[in-house]
């Protein structure tokens, strides 16, 4: 009896094992938040993170950004 408890006990443990992943505070509300939106402005505070979403430091990206920020802003339109 003792070793079906132990056996069942086991089985148990490995299952919850594998079950449990682990996921980076960023990534729990993508889904329901939107990815860039919200994930950029977290990224700051991530360097390591931002670097291999961006594959750029953060000073490089708003260096970039600045560049071409007229470029890519919103404008009004008459259509």
């Amino acid at each position: 009896m003792l070793l079906a408890e132990s056996a069942a006990l086991i089985d148990v443990k490995l299952n919850l094992v594998k079950n449990c992943l682990w996921v980076h505070e960023l990534n729990r509300h993508m889904l329901s938040e939107g990815e860039f939106h919200t994930l950029f402005s977290k990224l700051k505070i991530y360097p390591v993170k931002f670097f291999k979403y961006c594959r750029m430091s953060e000073s490089t990206c708003f260096i970039i950004l600045e560049a071409i920020r007229s470029e890519i802003e919103k404008e009004d339109t008459n259509f």
